[in-house]
């Protein structure tokens, strides 16, 4: 079964690809979870959502490939394995990108490649729980990862980023674009680091406006790697505090780590 793609979806990516470069407005990184967190709550954000993947059907040990793109409410499966009702959290599309080089302007997903992404089960090379990662380097393809937040009301975002045993191992450029797909940060994560089970945590907070995408791009060279645990933080309407707050909390514990 392919992913079945909605009109709403096209209509996003053309917005995002075709926004203007803008003054940059500048983000700040964090390397620790507990610092990341901290820094966002004191600022007046609220953890709005956790995409732990786990809403996949794979197996146990298993890896599926898939094509891009993965979003809400949209199946995507190959062989009936992959995300049959599509990502858990809204507002949040995850895709491969081909293009050259880090900070690429736009994107460039793989629809009808079907190794542009994978999902991993727990077990998968020491992997300690559900993930996925872009697929195209078994093509010999150095792509990126494209997280997109189509709401445009994130203003923090944090995840978990992950290597294999065995594989080619190097650290990561994000690069962070504001609502504008101008970019306001570029970040170096540094050289090698643990493989699997273990993680490296990436954080940035918006100094001003929003976050609509987020590029990963892997400085190891077309090899492996996954994300995992992608929170997303914004700055609710006063209506909504007391509601988010009650969720951000059932989140926390939920994925406390």
């Amino acid at each position: 079964m392919k992913t079945i793609r909605t009109g709403l979806s096209i209509a996003l990516l053309a917005s995002v690809s075709s926004a203007a470069w803008g003054q940059r407005a500048g983000a700040t990184a964090f390397f620790d979870q507990d610092q990341f967190r901290n820094q966002a709550l004191s600022v007046g954000k609220y953890l709005k959502g956790i995409e732990t993947f786990e809403e996949s059907n794979i197996g146990e040990g298993g890896k599926q490939a898939l094509p891009d793109w993965l979003e809400p409410f949209t199946p995507n499966v190959v062989e009936g394995i992959g995300f049959p009702n599509g990502l858990a959290e809204n507002n949040l599309m995850i895709m491969s990108n081909s293009l050259p080089g880090p900070t690429p302007p736009g994107l460039s997903p793989s629809p009808l490649n079907p190794f542009a992404l994978y999902v991993i089960g727990q077990g998968f090379i020491g992997s300690n729980s559900k993930k996925v990662g872009e697929d195209l380097f078994l093509l010999n393809i150095h792509a990126s990862l494209d997280l997109l937040f189509p709401a445009l009301e994130k203003t923090a975002v944090g995840f978990w980023l992950s290597r294999f045993e065995h594989f080619p191992n190097d650290g990561w450029i994000v690069s962070v674009y504001d609502q504008n797909n101008a970019v306001i940060g570029v970040f170096d994560t540094g050289g090698p680091v643990p493989v699997e089970p273990s993680k490296f945590f990436f954080g940035v907070i918006a100094n001003a406006g929003t976050i609509s995408r987020i590029n990963i791009y892997d400085k190891a060279g077309p090899a492996p790697d996954a994300i995992d645990d992608i929170e997303m933080w914004v700055i609710p309407e006063p209506a909504s505090l007391t509601l988010l707050g009650a969720a951000a909390a059932l989140a926390l514990r939920r994925r406390q780590r």
